[in-house]
C-alpha cells in the first residue's frame, strides 16, 4: 500500500512538472525584437492582458491602476493583437504610451483560435485546454486576461468585459493560483 502511495505521488508530481514545463519552454518576441523564454518569470504570477491600442480605451486607465495597486503581485505581459487592429508600424506610439508602466510589450501576435498555424505559441497555450490542461477559452479581443500561477499553471481567464477593478480580480489576485 505505501508502495503504490508513493508511485502515486511520484506520478502526480511528473504531470505536475510536465505541465509546468510545457508553458515555461514557450517564448516569445517583445515589441524591440528580443526573445524571452517564459522560465524567465518561473515563481512569478503572470497577467497576460490583450492590451489596448490607444489611451482613450478605459482599459488603459484601468491597466495603470491596476499596475499600481499589483506590480509587486503579478508581472504584466502586454499582449499585441494583430486581429484588435496592431500593426508593427505602430509600434513606437505603443512602447511610447506603456513607457514606464513596467509592463513586458510583445510584438504583434496573432491571438484568436481562428487564425490556426500563425496563432501564437504562448496563445495558444493560454486558449487552448491541451495545452493548458485546465481551459479552453479564446480571446475575446482588447481588455482579455489570462493569469497564470507561479507554478506556470493557467488559473483564471477573465473576459474583456469585467473591469480591473472589480471584485472578482482582486480575489484572483490574492488566490494562491495553485
Amino acid at each position: 500500500m505505501k508502495k503504490l502511495v508513493g508511485v502515486s505521488i511520484a506520478l502526480f508530481m511528473f504531470f505536475l512538472t510536465a505541465r509546468s514545463q510545457d508553458f515555461y519552454g514557450l517564448s516569445f518576441k517583445t515589441i524591440t525584437g528580443d526573445s524571452i523564454t517564459l522560465t524567465t518569470y518561473s515563481g512569478q504570477k503572470l497577467m497576460f492582458f490583450v492590451l489596448p491600442l490607444s489611451q482613450d480605451d478605459q482599459g488603459f486607465a484601468q491597466l495603470q491602476s491596476f499596475k499600481s495597486r499589483y506590480l509587486d503581485s503579478v508581472k504584466i505581459i502586454g499582449v499585441l493583437s494583430i486581429e484588435d487592429g496592431y500593426q508593427s508600424s505602430n509600434a513606437p506610439a505603443i512602447q511610447a504610451m506603456y513607457n514606464n508602466m513596467g509592463i513586458v510589450l510583445t510584438e504583434g501576435m496573432y491571438t484568436k483560435k481562428s487564425s490556426g498555424v500563425n496563432q501564437s505559441p504562448v496563445m495558444r497555450w493560454l486558449t487552448n485546454k491541451m495545452g493548458n490542461k485546465h481551459f479552453d477559452a479564446d480571446s475575446e479581443g482588447i481588455g482579455h486576461k489570462f493569469f497564470v500561477s507561479q507554478g506556470g499553471r493557467l488559473y483564471a481567464v477573465v473576459p474583456p468585459q469585467a473591469s480591473l477593478q472589480s471584485g472578482i480580480i482582486a480575489k484572483i489576485v490574492h488566490s494562491a493560483g495553485q
